[in-house]
């Protein structure tokens, strides 16, 4: 009988290695995913920006010569606006940033550009530095789960009440992120207060979530009122009971 346990056991525990295994594999590679399309999506803009900056540097004398007349003519107000179309071409031409960590940003350039173009009107204010003291890589991840929630959720409603608000603080070591999107229906949380799917295959994100959350003894909360979901987290490292 005890050999028999012990054999259980062990077989267990072999099952459960090998799908924390296959868990970390499918996150990597849904992270290397994420980066090979931040990259070329990044190739993409420098590849524009050039071609822009090339347009600027041949035009440049041409306007220079234009503020001078105007200028000598005192006709500011048209002078005025070709500076405002000149910094306007100038701002169209800065690569795009969303956080100085690159890993980070990477996640937030791909879904964000993805709900860009499913007319998913984006409100951000992110400040998440370059060193954190958790994994980029689990964050990177985090961020791709949630927004990727969002933006299915955000996408089965009318075109102009699509939106999505992200804003996260960084402060003494602590990481608070906040991401809503408006959503007009009923949604399901189980007894952890956590959303659940009944469509077969859904639901993996949010597993991944929290198991990002366990891993750093995190806090989640989620909720949905007047018509708003909205999904907390708050990273400490130093993991204080409260």
């Amino acid at each position: 009988m005890g050999l028999t346990i012990f054999i259980l056991w062990k077989c267990v525990n072999l099952d459960f290695k090998q799908l924390e295994e296959k868990f970390a594999l499918k996150s990597t590679n849904q992270l290397l995913h994420i980066q090979m399309n931040a990259i070329s999506h990044q190739a993409t803009t420098i590849h524009e920006n050039d071609e822009k900056i090339q347009i600027l540097r041949h035009d440049f004398r041409h306007n220079i010569q234009m503020l001078s007349t105007l200028i000598a003519r005192e006709e500011l107000a048209d002078a005025s606006l070709i500076l405002k179309k000149l910094n306007d071409d100038l701002e169209n031409t800065k690569p795009i940033i969303f956080c100085k960590n690159p890993v980070i940003n990477s996640a937030l350039l791909v879904y964000i550009n993805k709900a860009q173009k499913q007319n998913i009107e984006i409100i951000s204010e992110i400040d998440i530095p370059q060193n954190i003291p958790w994994s980029s890589n689990d964050i990177a991840l985090l961020f791709a789960n949630v927004l990727e929630n969002a933006i299915n959720a955000s996408s089965q409603q009318p075109k102009e009440q699509r939106k999505i608000c992200i804003t996260t603080r960084y402060d003494d070591n602590k990481l608070a992120i906040i991401v809503e999107n408006y959503f007009f229906g009923e949604i399901l949380f189980n007894d952890n207060g956590m959303p659940i799917s009944l469509k077969q295959g859904h639901g993996v994100g949010m597993r991944s979530i929290t198991s990002i959350v366990s891993k750093y003894r995190g806090h989640v909360v989620c909720s949905h009122t007047h018509d708003w979901f909205t999904i907390s987290f708050m990273f400490s490292n130093r993991y204080a009971s409260n």
